[in-house]
Protein backbone atom coordinates (compact mmCIF):
# COMPACT_ATOMS: atom_id res chain seq x y z
CA UNK A 1 0.00 0.00 0.00
CA UNK A 2 1.40 3.45 -1.05
CA UNK A 3 2.80 5.46 2.13
CA UNK A 4 3.22 2.50 4.34
CA UNK A 5 6.61 2.13 5.46
CA UNK A 6 8.04 -1.25 4.90
CA UNK A 7 9.37 -3.08 8.04
CA UNK A 8 12.76 -3.61 7.93
CA UNK A 9 13.98 -7.04 8.26
CA UNK A 10 15.73 -7.94 11.48
CA UNK A 11 19.55 -8.38 11.52
CA UNK A 12 19.66 -9.44 14.84
CA UNK A 13 21.74 -12.60 15.61
CA UNK A 14 19.43 -15.21 17.41
CA UNK A 15 19.95 -15.72 21.05
CA UNK A 16 21.67 -19.39 20.47
CA UNK A 17 23.81 -18.43 18.64
CA UNK A 18 25.06 -15.15 20.62
CA UNK A 19 25.40 -17.31 23.60
CA UNK A 20 27.51 -20.04 21.69
CA UNK A 21 29.77 -17.28 19.99
CA UNK A 22 30.50 -15.50 23.69
CA UNK A 23 31.15 -18.73 25.18
CA UNK A 24 34.03 -19.53 22.57
CA UNK A 25 35.42 -16.08 22.88
CA UNK A 26 35.63 -16.54 26.23
CA UNK A 27 37.06 -19.99 26.20
CA UNK A 28 39.87 -18.53 23.61
CA UNK A 29 40.84 -16.10 26.23
CA UNK A 30 41.06 -18.16 29.11
CA UNK A 31 43.03 -21.01 27.10
CA UNK A 32 45.05 -18.77 26.29
CA UNK A 33 46.11 -16.94 29.72
CA UNK A 34 45.67 -20.11 31.51
CA UNK A 35 46.12 -23.05 29.48
CA UNK A 36 43.82 -26.21 28.53
CA UNK A 37 44.27 -27.87 32.16
CA UNK A 38 42.97 -24.73 34.40
CA UNK A 39 39.93 -24.12 31.98
CA UNK A 40 36.96 -24.79 34.06
CA UNK A 41 33.12 -23.93 33.33
CA UNK A 42 32.23 -22.06 36.14
CA UNK A 43 35.71 -19.45 34.97
CA UNK A 44 34.54 -19.63 31.28
CA UNK A 45 30.76 -19.10 32.89
CA UNK A 46 31.84 -15.97 34.74
CA UNK A 47 33.67 -14.50 31.91
CA UNK A 48 31.22 -14.93 29.52
CA UNK A 49 28.26 -13.57 31.78
CA UNK A 50 25.81 -16.68 31.18
CA UNK A 51 25.06 -19.81 33.32
CA UNK A 52 27.02 -22.64 33.24
CA UNK A 53 24.24 -24.98 32.36
CA UNK A 54 23.96 -23.02 29.04
CA UNK A 55 27.30 -24.37 28.42
CA UNK A 56 26.58 -27.64 28.49
CA UNK A 57 23.88 -27.39 26.35
CA UNK A 58 26.35 -25.66 23.31
CA UNK A 59 29.00 -28.60 24.61
CA UNK A 60 28.99 -31.48 26.11
CA UNK A 61 32.74 -31.22 27.54
CA UNK A 62 35.52 -29.50 27.66
CA UNK A 63 37.31 -30.75 24.82
CA UNK A 64 34.50 -30.25 22.53
CA UNK A 65 34.83 -27.12 23.75
CA UNK A 66 38.70 -26.77 23.12
CA UNK A 67 38.41 -28.29 19.77
CA UNK A 68 35.48 -25.68 18.78
CA UNK A 69 37.86 -22.78 19.16
CA UNK A 70 40.71 -24.60 17.67
CA UNK A 71 38.52 -25.04 14.71
CA UNK A 72 37.44 -21.32 14.76
CA UNK A 73 40.55 -19.66 14.78
CA UNK A 74 42.05 -22.51 12.27
CA UNK A 75 39.00 -21.04 9.95
CA UNK A 76 39.86 -17.57 9.71
CA UNK A 77 43.46 -18.58 9.20
CA UNK A 78 42.48 -20.58 6.27
CA UNK A 79 40.61 -17.34 4.67
CA UNK A 80 43.41 -15.29 5.38
CA UNK A 81 46.14 -17.49 3.45
CA UNK A 82 43.17 -17.91 0.48
CA UNK A 83 42.96 -13.96 0.53
CA UNK A 84 46.84 -13.78 0.51
CA UNK A 85 47.51 -16.12 -2.49
CA UNK A 86 44.80 -14.58 -4.52
CA UNK A 87 46.47 -11.16 -4.10
CA UNK A 88 49.63 -12.34 -5.49
CA UNK A 89 50.97 -13.17 -8.85
CA UNK A 90 53.64 -15.45 -9.03
CA UNK A 91 54.04 -19.19 -6.37
CA UNK A 92 57.16 -17.17 -4.95
CA UNK A 93 55.16 -14.00 -3.97
CA UNK A 94 52.08 -16.08 -3.00
CA UNK A 95 53.94 -18.03 -0.09
CA UNK A 96 55.80 -15.53 1.04
CA UNK A 97 52.19 -13.38 1.66
CA UNK A 98 50.90 -17.20 3.03
CA UNK A 99 53.84 -16.51 5.67
CA UNK A 100 53.49 -12.69 6.15
CA UNK A 101 49.75 -13.73 6.04
CA UNK A 102 50.41 -15.50 9.26
CA UNK A 103 52.64 -13.15 11.04
CA UNK A 104 49.74 -10.68 11.05
CA UNK A 105 47.30 -13.63 12.30
CA UNK A 106 49.62 -13.90 15.12
CA UNK A 107 49.79 -10.61 15.83
CA UNK A 108 46.34 -9.29 15.53
CA UNK A 109 44.54 -12.33 16.82
CA UNK A 110 47.42 -13.22 19.93
CA UNK A 111 44.70 -15.37 22.10
CA UNK A 112 44.10 -17.67 18.69
CA UNK A 113 47.54 -17.81 18.18
CA UNK A 114 48.45 -19.12 21.25
CA UNK A 115 45.28 -21.23 21.49
CA UNK A 116 46.52 -22.72 18.32
CA UNK A 117 49.92 -23.48 20.09
CA UNK A 118 48.02 -25.46 22.48
CA UNK A 119 46.72 -27.44 19.79
CA UNK A 120 49.71 -28.19 18.61
CA UNK A 121 51.54 -28.77 21.39
CA UNK A 122 48.78 -31.43 23.02
CA UNK A 123 49.38 -34.90 22.72
CA UNK A 124 47.28 -36.90 19.85
CA UNK A 125 44.49 -38.91 21.90
CA UNK A 126 43.82 -43.02 21.29
CA UNK A 127 39.96 -42.22 20.66
CA UNK A 128 38.91 -41.57 17.15
CA UNK A 129 38.56 -37.48 16.88
CA UNK A 130 34.79 -36.02 17.64
CA UNK A 131 33.18 -34.11 15.15
CA UNK A 132 34.84 -30.78 16.30
CA UNK A 133 38.27 -32.20 16.36
CA UNK A 134 36.95 -33.24 12.73
CA UNK A 135 36.52 -29.41 11.86
CA UNK A 136 40.53 -28.87 13.28
CA UNK A 137 41.88 -31.56 11.11
CA UNK A 138 39.99 -31.03 8.05
CA UNK A 139 40.94 -26.76 8.49
CA UNK A 140 44.58 -28.33 8.66
CA UNK A 141 44.39 -30.19 5.17
CA UNK A 142 42.88 -27.04 3.65
CA UNK A 143 45.68 -25.07 4.41
CA UNK A 144 48.53 -27.80 3.73
CA UNK A 145 46.37 -28.16 0.15
CA UNK A 146 46.36 -24.49 -0.44
CA UNK A 147 50.17 -24.50 0.20
CA UNK A 148 51.07 -27.36 -1.83
CA UNK A 149 49.13 -25.87 -4.59
CA UNK A 150 51.30 -22.54 -4.38
CA UNK A 151 53.96 -24.49 -4.22
CA UNK A 152 53.74 -26.55 -7.34
CA UNK A 153 52.32 -23.76 -9.12
CA UNK A 154 55.68 -21.49 -8.46
CA UNK A 155 57.74 -24.63 -9.62
CA UNK A 156 55.33 -24.59 -13.03
CA UNK A 157 55.64 -20.53 -13.07
CA UNK A 158 59.77 -20.69 -12.20
CA UNK A 159 59.05 -18.73 -9.53
CA UNK A 160 60.94 -21.38 -7.33
CA UNK A 161 63.09 -23.65 -7.62
CA UNK A 162 62.69 -27.38 -9.13
CA UNK A 163 64.35 -29.25 -7.15
CA UNK A 164 61.96 -28.45 -3.75
CA UNK A 165 61.46 -31.97 -3.47
CA UNK A 166 57.99 -32.94 -2.12
CA UNK A 167 55.26 -30.28 -2.09
CA UNK A 168 53.79 -31.92 0.86
CA UNK A 169 56.85 -32.25 3.11
CA UNK A 170 58.05 -28.25 1.92
CA UNK A 171 54.77 -27.03 2.82
CA UNK A 172 54.90 -28.68 6.14
CA UNK A 173 58.47 -27.79 6.83
CA UNK A 174 57.61 -24.35 5.75
CA UNK A 175 54.30 -24.36 8.65
CA UNK A 176 56.91 -25.20 10.85
CA UNK A 177 59.56 -22.63 10.10
CA UNK A 178 56.91 -20.06 10.53
CA UNK A 179 55.12 -20.69 13.15
CA UNK A 180 58.23 -21.74 15.12
CA UNK A 181 59.62 -17.88 14.29
CA UNK A 182 56.42 -16.21 15.08
CA UNK A 183 56.09 -18.26 18.25
CA UNK A 184 59.52 -17.64 19.86
CA UNK A 185 59.67 -14.05 18.78
CA UNK A 186 56.11 -13.59 20.11
CA UNK A 187 57.01 -15.40 23.87
CA UNK A 188 60.88 -14.86 23.89
CA UNK A 189 61.28 -11.47 22.09
CA UNK A 190 62.10 -9.51 25.28
CA UNK A 191 64.40 -12.27 25.97
CA UNK A 192 66.70 -12.48 22.23
CA UNK A 193 66.39 -8.60 21.93
CA UNK A 194 68.17 -8.55 25.80
CA UNK A 195 70.40 -11.30 25.49
CA UNK A 196 71.37 -10.94 21.37
CA UNK A 197 70.79 -7.25 20.56
CA UNK A 198 68.32 -8.21 17.86
CA UNK A 199 64.55 -7.28 17.73
CA UNK A 200 61.92 -9.69 17.41
CA UNK A 201 60.40 -7.65 14.60
CA UNK A 202 63.90 -7.70 12.25
CA UNK A 203 64.20 -11.54 13.62
CA UNK A 204 60.68 -12.03 11.92
CA UNK A 205 62.05 -9.83 8.58
CA UNK A 206 65.00 -11.47 8.75
CA UNK A 207 63.54 -14.81 8.81
CA UNK A 208 61.26 -14.51 6.16
CA UNK A 209 64.14 -13.26 3.38
CA UNK A 210 66.23 -15.85 4.29
CA UNK A 211 63.00 -18.01 3.54
CA UNK A 212 62.54 -16.01 -0.19
CA UNK A 213 66.26 -16.60 -0.85
CA UNK A 214 65.66 -20.36 0.07
CA UNK A 215 63.15 -21.20 -2.42
CA UNK A 216 63.61 -18.45 -4.99
CA UNK A 217 65.02 -20.17 -8.40
CA UNK A 218 68.07 -18.65 -9.37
Amino acid sequence: MAGMAVPRQSRRVPPKERSRSRILAAATRLIAERGLESLSYADIAKAAHISRPLIYFHFKDRDQLFYETVARASQILYERFAEAVAAHGTGLDQIVAVGRAYQAFSEENPREFALMSCYDAKPAGAARPGPAEERVISCDQAIMKLMTAVLARGVRDRSLRKDLGDPLQTALCLWAFTHGLLQVTATQGGGIEDNHGVKPRELVDFGFSLLRSVLERR
